[in-house]
């Protein structure tokens, strides 16, 4: 099997235009596409349990230049407090941030998360009981560029309409997440739109262990990330992905791919520690650096 590493940064690789969107070709699944498309899928699942916890929107420090450099912090806790912060107001909690400043960087975070409860007083301790999480904020960087995330709706490159945030759902033995829909474009300080992905859950994803990062371990279900520029689906089905109180991603575990459209095939994700996993399609694999939290 060739293994090679991730050794230009997903920035330099965007903006010289390394998508190669529409292009059939693996190697480049293997590339830019495929390292967002995985980024994609899994802060999807963090996003939803990080939030109803209170993490810290502060991404992994990564030492080399990365997608993290166009747009999000490197190890610097945010000033921008979660929604679940908030007070309860007959089943609701909201955070609008407003030219946010996530400290120790130049980047702001503009726009509103809403936790919307089954119980009115936010309650999430019998088996039943949900929280809904609806967004639209984007994150700008110095460098001029933007990260769009929202949860209405977007029609993705199928004709499929995507939309309605995440859901977490609690169980008798622990917690459902169900992505009902997300959406995020990543535009280039000049306006071109560099990437557009729609990501939802086609079966639930069972977490055990607890909400926190530290205690947390998912299992099963599926998650689809349809790229809407190169026109292909991955759909991620993790295993017993953990996770530690210090990073937004997993640290042990393995997540299988399946592809469909312009790229298909099969392949697989295997975490070796914070922010590093090894990816593989077919014969081929290389390094992955996962870059950053939402």
């Amino acid at each position: 099997m060739n293994s090679k590493s991730l050794t230009i940064s997903i920035t330099v690789a965007l903006l010289v235009g390394a998508l190669g969107c529409g292009k059939n070709q693996d190697d480049e699944t293997l590339g830019s596409e495929f390292e967002l498309s995985a980024e994609s899928g899994i802060t999807a699942i963090s996003g939803v349990a990080d939030e109803q916890n209170g993490s810290s929107f502060a991404s992994y420090h990564l030492k080399q230049r990365t997608f993290a450099d166009l747009l999000l912090p490197k190890a610097y806790a945010s000033t921008c407090s979660r929604a679940y912060l908030s007070s309860c107001v007959s089943g609701v909690k909201s955070a609008t941030y407003s030219d946010c400043d996530i400290s120790g960087t130049l980047l702001s975070l503009d726009g509103s998360v809403t936790l919307t409860y089954s119980d009115s007083g936010c309650g999430l301790a019998s088996t039943g009981n949900y929280v809904t999480r609806t967004y639209d904020y984007t994150i700008s960087g110095p460098r001029g560029g933007s990260l769009h995330v929202f949860s209405s709706a977007q029609t993705d490159y199928r004709g499929n309409s995507i939309s309605g945030g995440g859901k977490l759902i609690k169980t008798a033995s622990g917690w459902e997440i169900q992505i009902l829909g997300k959406n995020k474009v990543l535009q280039a300080a000049g306006g071109s739109t560099l990437m557009n992905h729609s990501v939802r859950t086609l079966s639930n994803i069972s977490v055990t262990g607890g909400l926190d990062r530290a205690s947390r371990v998912v299992n099963g279900g599926q998650v689809e990330v349809a790229h809407n520029l190169a026109n292909f689906t991955a759909i991620y089905t993790p295993n017993n992905l953990q996770w530690s109180s210090s990073c937004c991603h997993p640290v042990s575990g393995s997540i299988s791919i399946s592809f469909d459209g312009s790229v298909t095939g099969t392949g697989s994700i295997v975490f070796n520690g914070c922010g590093s996993a090894t990816i593989s399609k077919d014969d081929k694999s290389r390094d992955l650096s996962l870059t950053y939290c939402e």
